[in-house]
């Protein structure tokens, strides 16, 4: 049964972390800028990042953007989420393996 929500665990990490650079790029995967829009950046890969819960050790792909106007800083949005919900942090936890 952990094994069951630990990958629920991952995979709920993992598509709020996508969401998260979707929504800060303005656009998804393969999707360009349209005329007007404003340069957001440019998705670049991912680094391999480790989350802690209560139960268990997550590993996490964390979307990484090039090119943008300010440091892109995923995460940031899973703060609100995880306050309270047996995960230690989530910024803080996010580590990058290596």
């Amino acid at each position: 049964m952990t094994k069951v929500l630990m990958l629920s665990a991952q995979r709920f990490t993992q598509e709020a972390l996508e969401q998260e650079a979707t929504d800060y790029l303005g656009r998804g995967h393969y999707e360009r800028r349209e005329g007007g829009e404003e340069h957001r950046g440019y998705r670049n890969g991912y680094r391999p990042a480790e989350m802690d819960t209560t139960e268990c050790r997550i590993q996490l792909q964390v979307p990484q953007v090039r090119e943008s106007p300010e440091p892109y800083r995923s995460g940031t949005s899973l703060l609100p989420l995880v306050k309270g919900s047996g995960i230690k942090t989530a910024w803080a936890a996010l580590s990058v393996i290596g």
